[in-house]
C-alpha cells in the first residue's frame, strides 16, 4: 500500500478493520505523520492490538532517531562485548540478534495482550523498544556493571564463566593472509574441569601437561590460558576438526566443529533429523531451506509455502480478506497503488 496518498490510507484502515493485531517499527514521527497513532486506528477497530517497535522508545531524547540492529547493538553495550581483546572495537563483525530478541519479545507481549483481550473484550497498545527489550540478555555484563562496579571487556571465544575455552585452527587451515571463506578449518574446545582437563591431556597424547606446575589446577590454568591456548593450537593443527571433535567428546570433553553454510547443508546429524525441507520457488528455482524450530507431537508442521514474491498475496488480501472488487483492484493496480512488479526507477 502507499501511505503516501489517501486512497492508500483508506486501504490501510479497510485492512485494520478486520484484523487483530498491528506490529510496526518505524520511527515514531512516521506514524504521527500519517494519522496512524493507535488513537486514530482504535476508532476503526476498537478491539485492535498494536505494536509499537521503535529503536529508542516513543519518548525521550533519541525517539525519532532511525536505527537498524547494528546501531542499536553498538548503544547497548553488545558490540563492545564482542570481539578480541586486541582489535579495536571497529574490528567486528555485524550480528543483528537484537532483531531476534525484540521479535521473540513482540511475540510474547501479542500473546499476552490477545489473552487480556479474550477476557475482557478490550485491545490494547504495547509499547516496545528493541533496545530496551535486548538488554536483559546482557545480564551478565549488566549485574555485574550495577552490583560490583565491573565493566565487561572483550574476550574473544574464551568463557565469561572462566572455563579453558578456545576456538582453535585444525589440519587443512591456510596461513591467515591466504585464507578464502571455507578454508580455513576450526574446532571449538572447552575444558571445564581438573578430570576434563587430565582426558584432554591423555586424547592429545600429552600426559605431561596435566603433571606440569603451571596447569596443576583450575585457577593455575586460567592464569595461563595464554599458554594453554599455545599448547591446544598446536595439537588441533595437526588434526582433522572432525576427527577433533569425535576424539574429545569420546573422552568427555566439549568440542565442536565450526562449521560455514556447505558443511551445515551437508551435516550428516541435520540430514537424518529432515531439518532443512525442499521448497520450489517461482523466482529462484529449488532449494533446502531451514525447517521449524519445534516439532509438536499432535500437530503436523512442515514448511507449507517458500518465501513469497512481491506481491504475491495481493488479490488474496484485497479480494478475500478486504472485499475488493474486480474493477476497483484492477484500478488500483493502473494508479500504481498494488504491484507485483518492482518499481524501475528504483535501482
Amino acid at each position: 500500500m502507499d501511505l503516501n496518498h489517501p486512497q492508500g490510507i483508506q486501504l490501510f484502515k479497510r485492512l485494520i478493520a478486520v484484523s487483530d493485531v498491528m506490529v510496526e517499527n518505524n520511527s515514531p514521527r512516521v506514524i504521527e505523520s500519517l494519522g496512524l497513532s493507535y488513537e486514530a486506528l482504535k476508532q476503526v477497530k476498537p478491539d485492535l492490538i498494536m505494536v509499537s517497535m521503535p529503536g529508542f522508545g516513543l519518548t525521550g531524547p533519541y525517539r525519532n532517531y532511525r536505527c537498524i540492529g547494528p546501531h542499536q547493538e553498538g548503544f547497548i553495550g553488545h558490540t563492545y562485548l564482542r570481539g578480541y581483546p586486541n582489535e579495536e572495537l571497529d574490528t567486528n563483525v555485524t550480528v543483528f540478534h537484537i532483531d531476534e530478541a525484540a521479535g521473540v519479545a513482540a511475540t510474547l507481549a501479542v500473546l499476552t495482550a490477545l489473552h487480556y483481550r479474550n477476557r475482557t473484550g478490550k485491545g490494547q497498545f504495547i509499547e516496545l523498544t528493541q533496545t530496551e527489550a535486548t538488554i536483559p540478555q546482557l545480564g551478565e555484563a549488566v549485574m555485574d556493571c550495577i552490583m560490583n562496579g565491573r565493566v565487561h571487556q572483550r574476550i574473544g571465544n574464551r568463557d565469561v564463566h572462566g572455563a579453558i575455552q578456545g576456538c582453535y585452527r585444525c589440519k587443512g587451515s591456510l596461513k591467515p593472509a591466504d585464507v578464502t571463506p571455507g578454508q580455513d578449518k576450526w574446532v571449538n574446545i572447552t575444558i571445564r574441569t581438573d578430570q576434563e582437563w587430565q582426558r584432554f591431556c591423555g586424547a592429545a597424547g600429552h600426559p605431561e601437561w596435566a603433571s606440569d606446575e603451571r596447569f596443576a589446577g583450575h585457577l593455575s590454568r586460567l592464569k595461563n590460558h595464554d599458554v594453554v591456548d599455545g599448547l591446544i593450537g598446536g595439537w588441533t593443527i595437526q588434526h582433522d576438526h572432525y576427527a577433533i571433535m569425535h576424539q574429545l567428546q569420546r573422552e568427555g570433553v566439549p568440542a565442536g566443529p565450526v562449521m560455514d553454510e556447505a558443511a551445515v547443508y551437508s551435516d550428516h546429524h541435520l540430514k537424518e533429523r529432515g531439518f532443512f525441507e525442499r521448497l520450489t520457488q517461482a523466482d529462484c528455482g529449488t532449494h533446502l531451506y531451514p525447517g521449524l524450530a519445534w516439532k509438536m507431537s499432535k500437530m503436523p508442521n512442515k514448511l507449507r509455502l517458500p518465501p513469497c514474491r512481491l506481491g504475491e498475496h495481493n488479490e488474496y488480501v484485497y479480494k478475500q480478506v478486504l472485499g475488493v472488487s474486480d474493477e476497483e483492484y484492477a484500478r488500483l493496480v493502473a494508479e500504481g497503488y498494488l504491484g507485483t512488479e518492482y518499481d524501475p526507477s528504483i535501482p
